[in-house]
């Protein structure tokens, strides 16, 4: 399987308020169909999209390039009655609380793939994909202290370009419980050799060559006595004891990381071992443009947005597919395209790079 931690936090994640008077967001949602309120498809519950909507965030007059019709005036009537009025607040509060609660379900959620694996999130670039990703980038970005976003040229197709890129992949585990100092070379050897058969097996029958297949081994590893185990890559080939001790090594310093502490004076003891089969795709490769201009690009038109403290800006619209690499935008800024709105937030800039992603940074960082 893969790793993947999934939150009840896209565009129709539904707002609702819980028997003790909190303001909750998801893991219900209002889906495609009836979807938010704001698309007029039949929709009765207030929902993350609804809330973007009322703060200006998306255009509230369409979506899909104009093919679909925003009715922003049934969203701020559900979301009055069924979250402003309960909570005894102004219509734009409650929309700015629904932003402020799946932010932070997003937030846990990425803390849980980072921080409590043993990763700075400082460290990296926050992606952001979907049709709502990059409206919510700037202020998840601002909690993590992370300071680059990257927003690629399509983030509404995003995980559909990823799938049709994506190598083919089959796992294949076996037990074989071990303390290291005990452990058979001949055995592991056995075993690894045989799922390596299985997997070049299975892709050349899906049609891969030789050449197109890579086979990665791991170890499952823990203390012993432990509850749980962390997976660590293993040396393809004939495995020496020097290679078992390596692997040991490498256990303790991913502990270590993971859970603050490691114990290198005892053993470990080995309990599955892993055989990730890949059955290599072509690359693709994006097209690299050159800048054709240094000129600052022209908005298409303004509208009242709100960021925070509810503060309403005049905030100027920018259309995606009008930018050219090296052009930069400094916010408030809103750049539209026909499957995603980016949002650059007050202080913030976004510049295209030579490969059409949108890359978002503090000014003065």
């Amino acid at each position: 399987m893969i790793d993947i931690h999934t939150i009840g936090a896209g565009g129709g994640s539904i707002a609702w308020i819980d028997p003790g008077g909190a303001l909750r967001v998801g893991p219900e949602s209002a889906g495609a169909e009836p979807g938010p309120v704001c698309y007029g498809r039949g929709g009765k519950e207030p929902t993350v999209t609804d809330a973007n909507a009322l703060l200006g965030r998306i255009n509230p007059s369409y979506l899909l390039g104009g093919e679909m019709k925003v009715h922003l005036e049934d969203a701020q009537r559900v979301v009055e009655e069924k979250i402003a009025r309960p909570l005894a607040m102004e219509v734009q509060r409650a929309a700015e609380g629904i932003i402020a609660v799946i932010n932070a379900n997003m937030i846990r959620g990425i803390r849980r793939v980072s921080v409590e694996q043993g990763y700075d999130p400082r460290e990296f670039a926050l992606v952001a994909f979907g049709g709502a990703g990059p409206l919510h980038a700037v202020q998840l970005a601002q909690a993590l202290n992370m300071s680059k976003i990257i927003v690629p040229p399509y983030p509404g197709i995003a995980s559909a370009f990823g799938m049709l890129s994506a190598d083919v992949r089959h796992d294949y585990v076996q037990t074989y419980i071990s303390l290291s100092n005990d452990l058979r070379l001949e055995k592991l050897q056995s075993i690894y050799e045989d799922m390596e058969k299985q997997g070049k097996e299975q892709l050349r029958q899906e049609g891969f060559p030789d050449q197109s297949i890579v086979l990665d081994r791991f170890a499952d590893i823990r203390y012993a006595r432990q509850a749980y185990e962390l997976s660590i890559p293993v040396k393809g080939g004939t495995l020496r004891a020097e290679d078992i001790s390596a692997v040991a090594e490498s256990f303790h310093e991913r502990h270590e990381r993971n859970y603050g502490y490691a114990r290198r004076g005892e053993g470990v003891e080995f309990v599955n071992m892993r055989v990730v089969a890949l059955g290599k795709l072509p690359d693709m490769r994006l097209s690299e443009e050159v800048s054709s201009t240094a000129q600052t690009p022209e908005p298409i038109g303004d509208r009242g947005v709100s960021f925070e403290g509810g503060v309403t800006v005049r905030t100027p619209i920018y259309q995606r597919e009008q930018l050219v690499p090296g052009q930069e935008i400094s916010g408030p800024a809103v750049v539209e395209q026909l499957d995603s709105t980016t949002l650059v937030f007050p202080k913030y800039r976004a510049v295209t790079d030579h490969f059409g992603n949108l890359v978002v940074t503090c000014q003065g960082a």
